[in-house]
């Protein structure tokens, strides 16, 4: 689960400075794998542990693995609107 942290925490940033648009639903899809692995983990802490859920550590956990939606395009772009490259808006000023 740690290295599964770090992707979260860096593979927006990796996907945004050292590829192009083409590889973007790759990077969607591991976003998605790991936002499941955290609802897993999630689960099987409220039930190993009794007094987790509802906890600090549980809501921290639960926000932290809902903000990762953020980080997926196939939903973000269409809760914010956003469809247009930074080319395409290049163009529109010009």
């Amino acid at each position: 689960m740690t290295l599964v942290t770090f992707w979260a925490l860096l593979g927006d940033d990796i996907r945004l400075a050292f590829t192009d648009k083409s590889t973007d639903n790759t990077f969607f899809f591991l976003v998605l794998v790991c936002m499941g692995l955290f609802a897993i983990e999630i689960v099987v802490h409220s039930l190993a542990q009794p007094k987790y859920f509802n906890s600090f550590f549980f809501w921290l956990d639960f926000v932290s693995t809902c903000s990762l939606i953020m980080d997926i395009g196939w939903f973000w772009d269409n809760v914010v609107g956003t469809t247009e490259t930074f080319d395409d808006t290049a163009e529109q000023a010009s």
